[in-house]
């Protein structure tokens, strides 16, 4: 009876695991070894803090980062200092321009470890299954994180369409993940308003 009772709670528990990881509510470290990794979109850019957002970032697909591998979150913890670059179209007399430079904010210390943490909160699971996406636009945002002793760490978001978060190794999904559309989309709407 009592080895009937333990096989039966190693279910019940390797169940609960199962579930907390298919809703993507566990953290990176839980489902390392199943993380959602990709090959880097080119051409790639890399945003320093220290920088002005560029203008336009027509003809990037993604960012780029320096020994990213190695991290098992999408950034790494206790950022000094963080820059928010929103990317839309802006239209004009006779035509628009994509992926223009919209909104750019600078972020102190407190701002960039919350918003470390909002992504770090993310599940980097492959998503899995189908789903239908509202419209893309030519809109994304690039976020740089700096640290005293280590180089700055990027993220590119796409922010339209079936929203991700990468770091050019690591990805994330908004499906099925709270933690992305109520914990960090939240956030940097706030932080960075795109209107």
């Amino acid at each position: 009876m009592r080895v009937f009772i333990a096989i039966a709670l190693a279910v019940i528990a390797a169940i609960g695991i199962g579930v907390a990881v298919e809703a993507g509510t566990s953290s990176p470290a839980v489902h390392k070894s199943n993380a959602w990794t990709i090959s880097t979109r080119q051409p790639a850019l890399r945003l320093l803090v220290s920088e002005p957002c560029p203008k336009s970032i027509a003809g990037y697909q993604d960012v780029t980062n320096a020994e990213v591998s190695a991290h098992t979150s999408l950034v790494p913890p206790s950022p000094d200092a963080g820059l928010i670059c929103r990317y839309g179209t802006i239209p004009t007399m006779r035509t628009s321009v994509p992926y223009a430079l919209v909104r750019a904010k600078l972020l102190g210390r407190g701002d960039a470890v919350e918003l470390a943490i909002a992504i770090d909160r993310v599940s980097t699971k492959r998503p899995t299954g189908v789903s239908a996406c509202p419209a893309q636009f030519a809109a994304a945002t690039v976020v740089a994180f700096g640290y005293a002793k280590e180089s700055t760490a990027d993220i590119w978001y796409q922010d339209s369409g079936c929203q991700e978060l990468d770091n050019g190794y690591l990805a994330s999904s908004e499906l099925g993940d709270p933690a992305f559309y109520n914990g960090f989309v939240a956030l940097i709407d706030r932080l960075a308003p795109r209107n």
